[in-house]
């Protein structure tokens, strides 16, 4: 059964908007207080943003999540609550990086020189993102798809299905050929098991 969103009648009216859940901020923004989805952005904009990155890159991150949560504002009177906001701000970042990546076809890699040295240490690190940004972009959507939101958005099993629209089963079958191409991926750019924590 879903969870019912709040009433106006709910809200104390000395509450703070941190202070009030994503439910209540729902209710608050479709009633027009913006101020309330600006709280729902503070609340899931880091998030959004780094499943972006690793969905289509750093340089179009930031305008795929501008986009998802735009069309998350669109769609706030479709959110009934069946799952948790997050998920449902996964779902609608996940199309959006989708459609994005299909609009453009580029490798997802940027490669911007910088004009300082940086430490061997830090040059090493960006070296292994680009790395694992590229062999991220040479993997088939759904297959990223399972692996970017298990690996940077913590999700369990359940709540990917819950993303996707599929079985537990399948996201846990995309998840392994998914770690074992990008494991492909990685030793063709020159990289081993050991490199890597996924």
């Amino acid at each position: 059964m879903p969870r019912s969103l709040p009433l106006a009648s709910d809200l104390p009216l000395t509450m703070s908007l941190t202070q009030c859940s994503d439910e209540q901020l729902v209710y608050l923004a479709r009633s027009g207080t913006s101020d309330a989805f600006d709280e729902l952005v503070r609340r899931y904009g880091g998030q959004v943003l780094a499943l972006a990155q690793r969905l289509v890159g750093q340089a179009s991150a930031w305008d795929v999540a501008q986009e998802a949560f735009l069309a998350a504002y669109r769609g706030l009177g479709s959110f009934r609550g069946h799952s948790a906001l997050g998920t449902w701000l996964y779902r609608i970042t996940l199309r959006t990086a989708y459609g994005a990546a299909r609009r453009s076809r580029p490798p997802l890699a940027s490669q911007e020189p910088s004009p300082v040295q940086p430490p061997p240490e830090v040059a090493q690190g960006r070296e292994m993102g680009r790395a694992l940004e590229q062999a991220l972009g040479a993997l088939a959507w759904p297959q990223r798809a399972v692996l970017v939101l298990r690996a940077t958005g913590g999700l369990s099993y359940s709540q990917i299905a819950q993303v996707l629209g599929c079985q537990v089963g399948t996201v846990r079958s995309r998840l392994f050929y998914a770690r074992e191409q990008l494991r492909r991926q990685l030793a063709l750019l020159g990289y081993s098991d050991d490199d890597l924590s996924f």
